[in-house]
């Protein structure tokens, strides 16, 4: 996102996500993932929550340099400003089970990953029948 837009805003029980670019394209198996942590202000934040699937960043389908992070913003997460504190990449689960998460430093991009959230949205989710046979 570039600098002059405002943060992204989204409303707590709802799904949402950011994109990031690498300087270079992900190896194969490589699983980012963000930690929130918020609201900002007095007393330090109340709720961190992480993005747990990636996507193909918009307009760069193919491009494992760039891509979307997506997550669930907790249904009691308060409003207000949340920030990532930490960005790593994990691996997925045919991928060698020595390897390891590795972080990655977000202090070189000169700002604040903010996204910013409200109270949740009053909408209702659709009933799901009931289970009648299984096999």
């Amino acid at each position: 996102m570039p600098m002059d837009q405002p943060p992204r805003h989204f409303h707590a029980n709802e799904r949402f996500f950011i994109e990031v670019a690498f300087e270079a394209p992900l190896p194969e198996g490589a699983v980012p993932a963000a930690e929130f942590a918020g609201p900002l202000g007095p007393g330090g934040p109340a709720l961190t929550f992480w993005t747990n699937q990636i996507a193909p960043a918009e307009n760069a389908a193919g491009d494992r340099s760039r891509v979307r992070l997506v997550g669930k913003i907790p249904e009691e997460a308060p409003p207000g400003m949340y920030r990532v504190t930490h960005l790593e990449v994990r691996w997925a689960a045919e991928m060698p089970l020595s390897w390891e998460s590795v972080g990655v430093p977000l202090k070189g991009l000169g700002r604040d990953v903010l996204i910013s959230v409200d109270v949740a949205a009053a909408r209702s989710q659709p009933s799901i029948p009931r289970v009648v046979n299984a096999g």
